[in-house]
């Protein structure tokens, strides 16, 4: 059965439920507020005919709310004209006027969308978080407040890298209750957890559950899709089993204290709908990006100019480290801070600020939190030593818009064939006549190599961190190998980047 990954506000764009007029279709943590707990009031003081005592979140629910609202969006649509489309079976024309129906000719090849998702108030001067795949594209946005009230509101500013956006509305008359933020970075597997919202359009629903993980990465927010070249997010979700559905992407995640823990965002489901794995944006990334969608319109992020990707097992295996954390280091931008400090290709970053690395997603978002100019002591293990390099950061170029690249699952060499690099290859790719190496020439569709992702015209330039410059160098480094695992570097050809170093750590 497939899985699929939905970000749930329903809308043509987003392939959900959509409110079209006036009807719903379906596409396809600390210690709760004084009185939450309530004694009946027929408790005697001699303790007799007393009833046994309730417990309810609804205090602190009931003030969190107001600052929950339902965003509305619309959009207009270009569509074929109606002359040169056929609908073989009326029930199916989306549009409602059947096979062979002329085009009318008032009608100007347009069609106006809606969609629905959800918001939340941040500041009293009408400030509201919310997702950018809610308020993308639209031509007009609508707030509804819980209670009632409705109001026009302008796009602030968005950030596709995180699926945030910022909307504004005029606060005269509204007396807007903000909510209040929680440190996310103190949420916990295991606290209780709350999700406001407007689910499938019905209206403001409130839904309980737990904190089901931290620091989830799932490759669910990417950007330029339709230029080509795809870019990761800035992901770090918090995972949820609090019912979400379509419709209550934008909205809120709060604390048992009723403070914002996270921006509600995507969830993973085989049938469309809620099966208890959502994901949140930490506010602690949604409050840097929003502060500076609201002062400046845009978001600016620093970078130290390296390519970054995992650790894994073998790899970590394979250079000597006890478990595998923090981020490899594919290659250093020359002319960049991390070339600059004396970063190297190969080197794997442990630490910044003394603050140990999980993974390369979390070393890509701490960096890209900071201002440009900002000076940082970053640890790398290189060669099994701890070396500290200070970096001054600079802000974020387009040409380097993601500091990390996907990484292959790694595997061992068996069923690989290499040879010396042609010359013809060489012209045909730019391969610069300095690097040396062997070339893959065929990869066995059943190896653990082919199945690991290493790919024909790959170029190996290193096993162990030893050169290998020829055919003989390849056979007698592998030969030679003593350990349970090797680290084996080789470049491979990007469209749009050129030539780039990947790092395998490989199985014996």
């Amino acid at each position: 059965m497939k899985i699929q990954i939905k970000r749930y506000m329903p809308g043509v764009l987003l392939c959900a439920a959509l409110a079209v007029g006036s009807s719903l279709i379906i596409h396809a943590i600390a210690t709760p507020e004084a009185g939450a707990n309530r004694v009946d009031s027929a408790v005697q003081a001699s303790g007799q005919n007393s009833a046994p005592p309730s417990f309810t979140f609804a205090p602190m629910l009931k003030q969190a709310r107001k600052s929950v609202v339902n965003v509305l969006v619309e959009k207009v649509d270009r569509v074929p004209t109606r002359s040169m489309e056929r609908f073989p079976f009326p029930f199916f024309d989306p549009f409602g006027q059947g096979e062979g129906r002329q085009q009318d000719p008032n009608d100007d090849g347009t069609r106006r969308s809606r969609g629905a998702g959800s918001g939340v108030v941040v500041s009293a001067d009408g400030y509201i978080l919310t997702n950018n795949h809610v308020v993308e594209d639209s031509d007009e946005v609508t707030v509804t407040f819980s209670n009632g009230r409705t109001e026009k509101a302008k796009v602030v500013g968005t950030d596709p890298p995180t699926d945030l956006a910022v909307l504004k509305v005029e606060p005269k008359g509204l007396d807007l209750e903000p909510i209040q933020f929680a440190n996310s970075d103190s949420v916990e597997v295991g606290d209780l957890a709350f999700a406001i919202g407007n689910p499938l359009g019905i209206g403001q629903t409130v839904t309980m559950g737990i904190v089901s993980a931290t620091g989830r990465t799932m490759g669910i927010i990417r950007t330029g899709e339709n230029s080509g070249t795809p870019q990761a997010g800035y992901e770090d979700f918090i995972q949820t089993d609090a019912a979400i559905n379509r419709g209550n992407s934008g909205g809120a995640l709060i604390t048992v204290d009723g403070r914002l823990m996270g921006i509600n965002s995507a969830i993973i489901s085989q049938s469309g709908g809620n099966e208890g794995i959502g994901f949140a944006i930490p506010m602690n990334i949604a409050r840097f990006v929003m502060d500076q969608l609201i002062s400046n319109g845009k978001v600016q992020r620093a970078m130290i100019g390296a390519l970054l990707t995992e650790v894994d097992s073998t790899m970590a295996k394979a250079l000597g480290m006890d478990r595998p954390y923090g981020a490899m280091v594919n290659e250093v931008v020359q002319g960049k801070p991390a070339a600059a400090a004396g970063m190297k290709a190969g080197d794997v970053i442990t630490k910044i600020n003394g603050t140990e690395m999980r993974d390369s997603m979390q070393t890509r978002n701490m960096i890209s939190m900071m201002k440009p100019g900002t000076k940082v002591d970053i640890t790398v293990n290189r060669n099994g030593k701890a070396v500290t390099l200070p970096v001054t950061l600079t802000g974020l170029d387009q040409q380097f818009s993601s500091e990390s690249v996907e990484s292959s699952s790694q595997s061992g060499l068996d069923g690989v064939s290499v040879s010396e690099i042609p010359e013809d290859m060489r012209s045909q790719l730019r391969l610069d006549a300095d690097v040396k190496g062997v070339v893959v020439t065929r990869v066995s569709p059943s190896s653990k190599a082919a199945a690991g992702g290493i790919r024909p015209r790959d170029v190996i330039v290193a096993i162990d961190r030893q050169p290998v410059t020829s055919v003989g160098d390849f056979e007698r480094l592998m030969k030679g190998a003593q350990k349970d695992a090797i680290f084996v570097q080789v470049k491979r050809y990007v469209q749009g980047r050129g030539w780039s170093n990947f790092f395998f750590g490989v199985e014996r």
